[in-house]
């Protein structure tokens, strides 16, 4: 799979050719796709990790912010957290490339 990285860069030199932006696009969701499949798989591991250690040893309730940075400390959670930046990103990029087509299609109809 691409990185992110080498996306932005395929986005950067292809700006001016839709039909490649195209292909881009749907790469992206793809991979966005992908991504929230193995997301929505972690949040259901991050629930039960949640339950799991709501308590600490005294039986005394551990606050959210102490249970979510001990879920991020996990090897799960890290994979989650990792998932969400990369979403984020894809997101953003994949709005680019729709600003992007429908300013092309706006200049198109202009010049007619």
């Amino acid at each position: 799979m691409k990185t992110l990285q080498n996306y932005a860069k395929e986005l950067s030199h292809n700006r001016h050719n839709p039909s490649k932006l195209a292909y881009i696009h749907i790469d992206l969701a793809a991979r966005y796709a992908y991504e929230a499949e193995e997301r929505g798989i972690l949040r259901i591991l991050r629930a039960a990790f949640w339950r799991d250690h709501k308590t600490d040893t005294q039986g005394k309730n551990k606050s959210d912010t102490k249970i979510e940075m001990e879920w991020l400390l996990t090897e799960d959670g890290r994979r989650y957290n990792e998932l969400k930046t990369d979403m984020d990103a894809t997101e953003k990029m994949m709005r680019a490339i729709t600003s992007i087509s429908i300013v092309a299609s706006h200049e198109i109809k202009n010049q007619l």
